[in-house]
């Protein structure tokens, strides 16, 4: 399984150990298969004004082992502030991944799905599966750069979840 951890500032290998909770926060999960997307995400987290450990997955099969079915996957739901969801995913789709995750009882993590998709059936499907919202990608990157910054914004710096189980 490929996936990495990112911070603001530096990367890591998931085989690192990485203290998040006290050196970065909580985590912000990106389940998007677009390098340029995520690129884009990265670098948005890396101006705002919140510090946050990036975990990144390409695929809907990768994200759902860390967060389902890992050895620490309790941890790692433990340790997210939200999820960031690409629908048109390889293999395990987004919506899939919703469907999983809403199956969990414990799951408090908040799912954003951030797609390029405006269509009026995905948008139903996503909110159906227990998406917290639903933004549909801007095209040029000052737009994109804003609403990643807003978003992370108010999931991560302002929105209080439940504590963990």
């Amino acid at each position: 399984m490929s996936y990495t951890k990112q911070s603001v500032e530096t990367e890591h290998n998931l085989g690192e150990h990485v203290d998040s909770m006290t050196r970065m926060g909580r985590s912000v999960v990106l389940i998007e298969d677009s390098d340029d997307h995520a690129e884009l995400v990265r670098r948005a987290l890396k101006l705002s004004s919140q510090r946050h450990e990036l975990v990144r997955f390409e695929d809907g099969e990768q994200a759902l082992s860390y967060l389902i079915s890992a050895p620490d996957a309790e941890a790692n739901l433990a340790n997210c502030a939200v999820i960031l969801l690409d629908l048109s995913l390889p293999g395990v789709s987004g919506l899939e991944v919703l469907q999983a995750l809403r199956e969990l009882d414990k799951t408090v993590c908040p799912v954003v799905v951030l797609t390029t998709s405006a269509g009026g059936e995905d948008i139903a499907a996503a909110y159906a599966n227990g998406a917290k919202a639903y933004v549909v990608k801007p095209v040029d990157l000052k737009s994109f750069r804003e609403l990643v910054q807003d978003l992370t914004n108010f999931w991560v710096k302002w929105n209080t979840l439940p504590t963990h189980p």
